[in-house]
């Protein structure tokens, strides 16, 4: 298992690394031949668009977590593959069908605040849509390959697709800078990669076959019961978290957002990281708890959340006390960013890397999803309520203080009480003696 976690953490760091510094090396670039409006513009449409990725049911983490509690199963492995697919196809078709729909009728320009002349952006929402709900059926390979403690290979295509993703958009802003070839690169790229990388996988280990009847009714419906609680979980986050763009587009203005955006990015680099590490261990957690293995589980928790707590103080200090040298340079005076945007990202930052992460993977891990739709649902109210409130009253900086508030209250911190609780009773369980 530990030899799994390494290379997982490994090549995750490569791919999450590569994309996350050839991401903001072209933010330039996209502010150049963009436009720092068009750019927020963009910002604005796939944010939304982000809005929708609870559209996989939550089936992409069950499947985790069926595969990895059912060890070295193959034929239950291969079962819950094809149940997870053949929903996914069924659902997404449906989506697609009544989104081509209704796709004309609907007022994008008033879901985008868009009140002044600008270039047509129907192509550029209808194909980021249509690409996105392709994804949500691609990327469930690498839910699949991590269920299987392969998360190493998953890491590999996914480098794989970052550096194609990269390489395209730059040529796409070098040669034709329009928001619709930019939604395409964005969205159309890594679906032909996660496709290349299903097609060869599942071949390979023959994990996928056709066939209607290798699952019961029963089966079915305890499959899509279980998803239902990741899905409540990743509708949730989604709100809690991307709402903010959107937010900031209808109080202020997209230029805020693209101040937004880019302080954000520069800050979400210790969760891309992070999320690599936690992407191995949730399976991971999953297995150790088949196996009644709780001591392990504790102690990995603790320590990882100790090292967090390093590695981001460190980050975040270091951002702070470099940021005018570090925005002046990278973005070239196009934009400016205020310290209070910089410290409201950082300290979301740390509470977000140190505790919220941690907790959300552990307790995924063990399929305890109760607490978190609870702690999940005040945090909405408080957070949505709270960013907008803030927002008018501090500017750009105020949806970030309504989302770190809110999570510290009402999800890190009762969240934690509960899981040192049950951390401790199965501890106490497994030394009393038989």
């Amino acid at each position: 298992m530990l030899n799994n976690i390494v290379k997982g953490t490994l090549t995750g760091l490569l791919a999450k690394g590569t994309l996350a510094i050839g991401s903001l090396l072209i933010i330039p670039l996209m502010l150049k031949q963009l436009g720092n409006s068009d750019y927020g513009l963009w910002i604005t449409i796939s944010s939304t668009v982000s809005l929708m990725s609870f559209m996989d049911l939550g089936i992409g983490s069950n499947l985790m977590n069926y595969i990895a509690r059912a060890g070295n199963d193959t034929k239950a492995i291969r079962k819950y593959i094809n149940l997870a697919y053949k929903l996914q196809v069924i659902f997404i078709g449906v989506i697609c069908s009544v989104f081509a729909s209704l796709f004309n009728y609907i007022n994008w320009y008033a879901i985008l605040n868009i009140k002044s002349n600008t270039p047509d952006i129907l192509g550029p929402i209808f194909f980021t849509f249509l690409f996105f709900f392709f994804s949500l059926i691609t990327n469930t390979i690498y839910s699949i390959q991590r269920g299987l403690q392969s998360s190493y290979i998953a890491n590999i295509w996914q480098l794989i697709s970052s550096i194609s993703y990269l390489l395209s958009l730059w040529a796409v802003l070098i040669f034709n800078p329009t928001i619709l070839a930019v939604a395409l690169t964005t969205f159309g790229v890594p679906v032909l990669i996660a496709l290349l990388n299903a097609f060869w996988f599942l071949s390979t280990k023959k994990l996928f076959y056709l066939k209607l009847n290798n699952f019961t009714l029963p089966e079915a419906r305890r499959f899509v019961w279980n998803s239902a609680g990741f899905l409540y979980l990743q509708i949730a986050a989604l709100i809690a978290f991307q709402t903010d763009a959107l937010i900031l587009a209808h109080i202020l203005n997209f230029e805020e957002v693209s101040k937004y955006y880019i302080t954000a990015r520069i800050f979400y680099i210790p969760t891309i990281i992070l999320n690599v590490y936690l992407q191995t261990l949730w399976p991971a957690y999953a297995e150790a708890a088949a196996k009644n293995n709780w001591l392990w589980i504790k102690n990995t928790f603790y320590k990882t959340i100790l090292g967090s707590f390093i590695l981001v103080m460190l980050f975040v200090l270091g951002v702070y006390l470099l940021k005018k040298p570090l925005f002046t340079t990278w973005l070239q005076n196009r934009i400016d960013i205020p310290e209070s945007l910089i410290v409201a990202c950082g300290v979301w930052a740390i509470i977000n890397n140190c505790l919220d992460i941690h907790l959300a993977t552990l307790l995924n891990g063990l399929n305890i999803l109760r607490i978190q739709a609870i702690s999940a649902g005040l945090m909405i109210v408080a957070n949505v309520g709270l960013s907008i409130f803030l927002t008018l009253k501090l500017g750009v900086a105020g949806v970030v203080w309504g989302t770190a508030i809110s999570t510290l209250l009402f999800s890190s911190f009762p969240l934690l009480i509960y899981t040192k609780k049950l951390l401790n009773n199965k501890l106490n369980l497994i030394l009393l003696p038989k």
